[in-house]
């Protein structure tokens, strides 16, 4: 049980860090964000020449969205095991904060399946943002989006079926 705790402990410290690490990115995208509306920055890399300035701050604050989004899904993921692992009972159960109430290894399953979802949802409305053109092979986030959907809802079924043995 020890040695559990252990690693437990580890996973929790580097998801912690990792996120704060997750946050300062999106406060520098989102500053970046603010220059590029300034006209004093724009995005690098291969911009289309269809994207004008108004598009490269929408596309830089979905950056920093995913950065924060990011940042939460490891959060999530350190109070969860924490709460789980090492101390059942936490500040977190007296809080108004459902979402960081995780009581079983399911809660924690749907509450980052969620985040994920959310995750890739923006991914995918950036990704709509710089194309110009389509191919087949952009259905996949939207298709890994149904897909964890229906995982969710799986999920769902699987803990209201095992309260109702209870």
């Amino acid at each position: 049980m020890v040695l559990i705790r252990a690693f437990s402990l580890i996973s929790i410290i580097t998801s912690l860090v990792g996120s704060a690490l997750m946050v300062v990115v999106g406060c520098y995208r989102a500053l970046k964000a603010i220059l590029i509306f300034a006209g004093q920055a724009q995005l690098h890399g291969d911009i289309p020449d269809h994207i004008d300035h108004t598009e490269q701050t929408v596309i830089a604050i979905l950056e920093s969205i995913d950065a924060f989004l990011i940042s939460l899904a490891l959060l999530v993921f350190a109070v969860g095991v924490y709460k789980l692992l090492i101390n059942t009972k936490t500040w977190f159960d007296n809080t108004n904060l459902t979402w960081l109430r995780i009581d079983s290894l399911e809660d924690l399953k749907r509450t980052l399946i969620e985040t994920i979802m959310v995750i890739l949802a923006v991914l995918f409305t950036k990704q709509a943002f710089t194309k110009a053109t389509y191919e087949w092979t952009d259905l996949v986030i939207p298709v890994a989006i149904c897909l964890f959907a229906v995982a969710l809802r799986l999920l769902k079924w699987t803990h209201s079926d095992n309260q109702k043995a209870a």
